[in-house]
């Protein structure tokens, strides 16, 4: 059960929150740089080779008129995958150079500003309330 709530604490808080927020609240509680750096890029190209992975297998079905043998289907798999690894490191050369190009220097900025509004601290001290509530209740 604790899993259970635990995942579904964090998709809650990526499906709530964007992305950059979550990045920049990762800085503030002192995680480092470098880490922060890796989950975003992360996030961004598993998307992008999903996406790419998808392309390729549309482009598969719409050229198949009858279905592939076993050995045929392992082969373009296994091209496939060769392709995407060649692709992905090509890519990530690309953008770093482009970062690099651009005066990256190994911090990961964004353009909002937190600022702790009336409506932040309302809903702190209704949290803490239910929570004290719940504890002593039970």
């Amino acid at each position: 059960l604790r899993v259970a709530a635990s995942v579904s604490f964090i998709v809650l808080l990526i499906l709530t929150t964007k992305w950059d927020h979550i990045m920049k609240a990762l800085r503030v509680f002192r995680i480092p740089p470098l880490f922060v750096l890796i989950l975003s890029m992360t996030y961004r190209y598993i998307y992008l080779l999903l996406s790419t992975v998808e392309d390729m297998y549309i482009a598969l079905l719409s050229r198949t008129i009858k279905g592939h043998s076993r050995k045929e289907g392992q082969k373009w798999v296994a091209g496939r995958i060769d392709f995407l690894f060649h692709k992905s490191r090509r890519l990530s050369e690309d953008v770093y150079d482009a970062m690099v190009s651009r005066g990256f220097d190994g911090e990961v900025r964004i353009m909002d500003n937190f600022r702790i509004k009336m409506r932040d601290y309302v809903w702190l001290s209704l949290s803490i309330g239910v929570f004290i509530l719940q504890i002593i209740k039970i």
